[in-house]
């Protein structure tokens, strides 16, 4: 099974999981003497036996991240984290430009006026920058998710 197989597949158990959950809450109690549409036993059973197979997904998931090196000389574990790194930073940037951009909102002369503290354009800049970069890993990491076998 290929990487991105098994991310597919931990998606689906996710799923599986909340449905399950949500069917197990709608079957703790009933009204009166009617019995429940499902047994929450066995909803307890097929939620135990789906948790186990995600687990052990999961568990195969990060050997395989943490083992497997990429071209960048690191593992997938690594460049995950730098991807998520670089995330942050543009998130961070884009509120600061969002935040720095001055609106022209004023009625009369008397009211307050706001400038900005940044170079808008230069932070724009560095977020298409930046941007490009996080493009290029993320390719770089769906590349790799198609063609590393699971561990």
């Amino acid at each position: 099974m290929k990487l991105a197989e098994a991310l597919l597949l931990r998606v689906d158990l996710q799923k599986k999981l909340r449905q399950v959950e949500a069917r197990l809450v709608k079957n703790a109690k009933t009204q009166g003497d009617e019995p429940p549409s499902e047994h929450p036993d066995d909803l307890l059973n097929e939620f135990d036996e789906c948790n186990k197979q995600w687990e052990n997904l999961i568990i195969r998931i990060n050997k395989t991240n943490s083992f497997t090196n990429t071209d960048y000389g690191i593992s997938i574990a690594d460049l995950i984290t730098q991807r998520d790194a670089i995330k942050q930073k543009l998130n961070a940037l884009y509120k600061l430009s969002q935040g720095a951009t001055v609106e022209i909102n004023r009625y009369t002369r008397s009211e307050v006026i706001y400038r900005s503290a940044i170079n808008v354009p230069e932070i724009q800049k560095k977020i298409d920058e930046i941007s490009k970069k996080y493009r290029e890993m993320d390719t770089k990491l769906q590349e790799l998710n198609w063609n590393t076998e699971l561990l």
